[in-house]
């Protein structure tokens, strides 16, 4: 056996190591979809779909679900991300309740702001009109409808990411000051309710490229191009470490640390910045989202969904390259949007949702 090359693939199998081992995924529905999008996906299978409308300078926002997709609104502003909400969370006091059903996506503006603006903090409140200073004004688009205030104005400078949601805060932001004739720098800023910057923390002269949270952890993770960083709740500054090659994605895994992906290979990090596990691809990735205890990241034209030790447990071959994923709070319905223009939610080997009928199409292999 060793001699003809049997012995490695047989033990491959055996420890469920090798391609043919791994599983895949069932095909629930698919639907068109614009490939220039963001997705995120709920515990019940509906899939949020974010579009950046440039032309217009707008936002689009639709449901997908039984695999129809509904229009739901459009409103001035470009996105910076999206996602629904976790009862994981612990809301900062005075807010509103949210359920599973509820989703935020966060829209940014420029604005022109007054001359007196220049010494207003980032946050508060700001005047109408005025002449001379760019700003970017934040918005939380939800549920319920968009804010008539901005829950963040970022004076002179540029937000370059968001979280829409994270423990103890409306969200947070990766905001970049070029800084004109001083020092630039780039900065992960948690906002409060009512636009309060609760805390700040810098990343050095480089642009903020991720900003992510995950409910009941405690941590806020950040990337930018040239390094990762975990955060405590209050923005103190845990651990850094540099990248050879710039991050791609970024998530957070059930027991706090960080998943880095970059154009060839994962990251995979303990909350004590051990690097515990790391995996080369010769796809390109794109992508990486964490749930349960799962990781989910878009390689090339499929799918790869793996625990958190590393072990790849299931995957969705796709026709087209994979653009981004999206997996439901428990780990087990992931969604895919392809280059194809194809918006695909699919369930994992052993899970079978309520009335759903898995179906074959030319968005995804069988």
């Amino acid at each position: 056996m060793a001699s003809r090359g049997l012995w490695s693939r047989a033990l491959s199998n055996l420890l469920n190591l090798g391609p043919a081992s791994v599983p895949q995924a069932s095909v629930l529905w698919q639907v068109p979809c614009p490939a220039g999008s963001t997705i995120a996906l709920s515990a019940a299978g509906q899939v949020l779909v974010v579009t950046s409308l440039a032309e217009s300078a707008s936002t689009s926002v639709a449901a997908a679900a039984d695999g129809t997709i509904t229009t739901v609104t459009s409103v001035p502003g470009l996105p910076l991300t999206a996602a629904f909400y976790d009862p994981g969370f612990t809301e900062p006091p005075g807010g509103r309740a949210y359920s599973a059903a509820d989703w935020r996506a966060v829209i940014v503006r420029q604005a022109q702001l007054p001359a007196a603006a220049a010494d207003v903090a980032p946050g508060e409140q700001l005047a109408a009109g005025g002449a001379g200073i760019f700003a970017e004004e934040v918005y939380c688009l939800e549920t319920a409808g968009l804010g008539a205030a901005p829950v963040y104005v970022a004076t002179g400078a540029v937000v370059t990411a968001a979280c829409p949601w994270v423990d103890q805060a409306e969200l947070i932001l990766g905001v970049y000051d070029p800084g004109g004739s001083a020092n630039p720098e780039g900065s992960v800023v948690a906002v409060g309710s009512g636009g309060v910057k609760l805390w700040a923390h810098s990343m050095g002269p480089v642009p903020v490229h991720r900003v992510t949270g995950r409910p009941g952890t405690g941590f806020v993770a950040a990337a930018t191009p040239e390094s990762v960083a975990l955060l405590d709740g209050r923005g103190s500054l845990l651990w850094t470490r540099k990248l050879k090659t710039p991050a791609v994605d970024l998530a957070i895994q059930s027991h706090g640390g960080p998943v880095v992906v970059t154009s060839g290979a994962i990251l995979a990090y303990d909350r004590r910045g051990n690097l515990v596990w790391k995996k080369t691809s010769r796809e390109p990735l794109r992508a990486v989202v964490c749930a349960g205890y799962r990781i989910a990241v878009a390689a090339g034209a499929s799918v790869v969904v793996y625990d958190e030790d590393g072990l790849e447990k299931w995957s969705l071959p796709c026709s087209a390259g994979v653009l981004d994923v999206g997996l439901d709070p428990t780990g087990k319905l992931a969604a895919a949007l392809l280059e194809s223009g194809t918006l695909v939610l699919a369930r994992g080997p052993g899970v079978a949702p309520v009335g759903a009928t898995p179906v074959a199409g030319e968005g995804c292999r069988p």
